[in-house]
């Protein structure tokens, strides 16, 4: 049952609905009753004339008269009530629209009432029985009930109020007129009101549902409407639309904000002219982008989305993501579209950013950030990809050029580091001086360079390349200025050949390196290009390294001594230990073989500390009178701690410091290194004595021996063998006048090398004190060396 009332409730009201809904329901309902009442009360008005005009002949005059009274004035109230109420509807609350309700309810009964006493007065009063005025009168009451279902087809009420009222009457005037099938009439009075009440409450109900589905629509539509207006007026976003050609129908506030423009001066403009034709940002997410894009996409009838348009507003980017979908006129062709732009600048801004910090970290990956060119890494992909192309494309001819600076290293010894990075970025931009078209020029690291030649000529490849090598060392022999100071930067330049198709990256770059090392094995400044042979000697050269760093394991090396005799009575001073290897496969290795690749190498420290301690505890059997002296080479000089660990090799021997003498070769000398020359007074303060080896070999100079702690120079064997038993003028005025400064800087000097009597005799005359040299005896061992030793004396070999 409450079931059934709910479904019967909702002919006339909307159950549950709150107070305003239901105000606005019934305020449709009174609207749609009070516009229909003026035209159901003039029909009803004319049908009552009809019908009065057509039975006034057999009326009594009083009665009608007053009848039309009563019923002009309850159609004159039921009008007047419609139209004056209609005008007021919006402003009223819910119980007075309920009491109009009510007051048309009772106005539609009033009417209904005239009309039950104007049948009532036709058959009871007025006897009428003319069978045409019945016929009449029959077909205007059931079509004033129907009047009633069109008054009342949306208020139930007022319908059931005007049914009720009719079938009441007519039932009466047909049991008062007791006519033929009263009873069958009176029945089918009350079913064809029941049927026409029936057929109001589901046209009721129809356009209850209706109209609170149009209530909830606009609710709905209020709500959207609030939501977009506060979307337009606080989001990034906003709402735009266009016609069929493009031209903006509709523009927001907030795109004519975000756009810098007024609102009116954006509409009618077509939409792609708002945004700038070029790019202003690239970022990889972007897809669809640009006004030729948008352009495409308007011409189009597919719904599109995130079209990228960007635009310059008050010197900043700006870029906005379109997505629309297509309006459709009634006929069915596409009228224009509808869309959202949503500001994405800050996102695009950080992409881009994040894409610029991506860039910069993969230029530093393959860069060199001193000189800005490729580095080791980027060199060699590129010299992949170029092996690669050449076994793709056979006729290509491609070669490595390989740049090492010569003597790099004493830029910045003498001038610093920041001299040095400044030398080698004027490198680097001389070098792209002699590139050509397809070179790939990088820093491999330190002071090496590459270039990886394309596009070579097949024919005369080899010509080229050494076109192009003079034309790279041309480049490195213009002098600089760095720093205020004069720089000749020179370099050595290994080539390899063109590439051959089964060679590989690392193969190529083997070979270079070994090219270059053969460059600078002839004497710099110099190229080479690669030939098998090289590959050999430089298998060579290696084995001689990993058998070096073994020798000392091993105990293959073996310290000699040469007796150093003072002049004027023969005597022996002390002795000089001279390093040998004996190679378990090429025999007795010279020093001038082993030594640069220990002092490359770095193994000279360790070989260098190994001879000392050998040669202080030889020197500790001979005669208190007699020391020895050792050579000592640069990179020794400048090891960490040196001094102490020569100290402490000598205490450990049992010498005394002031018998050993420390041999510092001339180009420890030469540098201009100030780690050199404090380690060299030190160990003059400590009590050692120390003495320039090789002098006259053109590194060092009488000025350096002035400023540092030596107490001896050697003569080098060169300047001796010059002499020529004293012929040779030159010779013997250069070795004079050396013997002159050294006594007067009091340094004591011994010749090196002296192998002849005529030598000596020349050395005795001009006043040389010391001297060495097969004349006297060979490099001996300890047990060979210690008899001449303990004798004291040495005089010359018989020739």
């Amino acid at each position: 049952m409450p079931r059934m009332w709910s479904g019967l409730q909702r002919c006339w009201c909307a159950p549950g609905a709150n107070e305003a809904a239901s105000l606005a329901l019934l305020n449709a309902q009174l609207r749609t009753h009070f516009r229909i009442t003026p035209y159901c009360a003039v029909a009803s008005l004319t049908t009552g004339w009809v019908l009065l005009f057509s039975v006034w002949s057999r009326a009594e005059h009083s009665h009608a008269m007053i009848w039309l009274g009563y019923f002009l004035a309850t159609h004159a109230a039921w009008i007047l009530h419609a139209v004056t109420r209609l005008s007021t509807l919006s402003a009223n609350t819910l119980g007075s629209r309920r009491r109009d309700l009510l007051v048309s309810s009772a106005l539609s009964a009033l009417v209904a009432s005239g009309w039950c006493v104007m049948v009532y007065l036709e058959f009871n009063v007025w006897k009428v029985d003319d069978i045409g005025l019945i016929i009449l009168l029959a077909c205007c009451f059931p079509a004033m009930m129907t009047t009633g279902m069109l008054v009342g087809f949306c208020t139930p009420l007022i319908a059931l109020t005007w049914f009720a009222v009719m079938t009441a009457g007519g039932c009466v005037t047909l049991a008062t007129a007791r006519l033929e099938y009263d009873l069958t009439t009176m029945l089918l009075l009350v079913y064809y009101a029941s049927i026409l009440m029936g057929t109001v409450l589901f046209t009721s109900r129809m356009f209850v549902a209706r109209i609170a589905a149009e209530l909830e629509a606009e609710s709905e539509r209020q709500v959207v409407g609030l939501l977009l207006g506060d979307f337009e007026e606080n989001a990034s976003d906003w709402l735009w639309e266009c016609d069929n050609q493009g031209r903006l129908t509709r523009a927001s506030v907030r795109l004519a904000k975000v756009l810098g423009q007024a609102p009116g001066r954006v509409e009618g403009e077509p939409l792609a002219s708002l945004f700038l034709s070029q790019r202003l940002i690239k970022v990889p997410s972007d897809k669809d982008v640009g006004v030729d894009c948008l352009q495409q996409r308007l011409v189009g009838a597919m719904p599109f989305r995130n079209v990228v348009v960007e635009a310059l507003v008050s010197d900043q980017k700006k870029s906005w993501r379109l997505s629309a979908k297509p309006l459709w006129a009634a006929d069915g062709t596409k009228a224009g579209w509808r869309g959202v732009g949503s500001d994405v600048s800050d996102a695009r801004a950080r992409e881009a950013e994040a894409l610029g910090r991506e860039l910069h970290l993969h230029h530093l990956a393959s860069h060199d950030t001193l000189t800005g060119l490729a580095n080791r890494r980027a060199f060699f992909a590129a010299l992949e990809r170029a092996v690669e192309n050449m076994k793709q494309k056979p006729g290509t001819c491609s070669a490595m050029m390989f740049i090492d600076l010569d003597n790099f290293k004493a830029i910045n010894d003498t001038l610093g580091h920041s001299a040095g990075d400044a030398a080698l970025k004027n490198v680097a931009a001389r070098l792209r001086l002699s590139l050509q078209t397809g070179d790939f020029l990088a820093r491999l690291g330190g002071d090496e360079f590459a270039i990886l030649m394309t596009g070579l000529p097949l024919r005369d490849a080899r010509s080229e390349l050494a076109t192009r090598a003079q034309r790279v060392l041309e480049q490195l022999r213009v002098p600089e200025v760095v720093h205020r100071f004069r720089v000749d930067v020179r370099g050595s330049i290994g080539i390899t050949q063109p590439f051959d198709m089964h060679e590989d990256a690392r193969e190529i770059m083997r070979m270079a390196d070994i090219a270059l090392y053969s460059a600078k094995a002839a004497g710099r400044d110099g190229f080479a290009v690669y030939e098998k042979e090289m590959g050999a000697h430089l298998e060579h050269r290696l084995t001689m390294l990993s058998d070096l760093a073994a020798a000392l394991e091993r105990n293959q090396f073996e310290v000699l001594y040469q007796c150093v005799v003072a002049l004027d009575d023969m005597r022996i001073i002390g002795c000089e230990a001279l390093l040998r290897w004996h190679h378990p496969r090429y025999g007795l290795i010279s020093p001038a073989e082993f030594i640069p690749l220990a002092e490359e190498s770095g193994l000279i420290v360790p070989i260098g500390q190994w001879v000392l301690q050998k040669a202080c505890q030889d020197a500790a059997q001979w005669p208190e009178e007699q020391s020895v002296a050792v050579n000592m080479s640069a990179l020794q000089v400048g090891s960490p701690d040196i001094v102490d660990t020569i100290v402490a090799i000598v205490r450990d021997s049992g010498l005394t410091v002031d018998r050993v003498e420390l041999e510092i070769t001339e180009s420890a000398v030469a540098r201009d290194d100030k780690v050199a020359r404090n380690v060299m007074r030190d160990l003059r303060a400590r009590g050692l004595r120390l003495s320039i080896d090789d002098f006259g070999t053109g590194y060092s100079s009488m000025g350096q021996l002035r400023e540092l702690p030596f107490n001896r120079l050697k003569l080098d064997r060169s300047f001796v063998a010059g002499i020529d038993g004293g012929t040779n003028s030159a010779s013997c005025a250069i070795i004079d006048s050396l013997l002159h400064l050294s006594r007067s800087m009091d340094l004591s000097v011994i010749a090196e090398g002296v192998e002849t009597e005529a030598e000596l005799r020349a050395l005795t005359d001009m006043g040389c004190q010391y001297a060495q040299g097969y004349l006297f005896a060979k490099p001996l061992s300890q047990r060979q060396v210690l008899p001449l030793l303990k004798a004291g004396y040495l005089h010359p070999k018989p020739q």
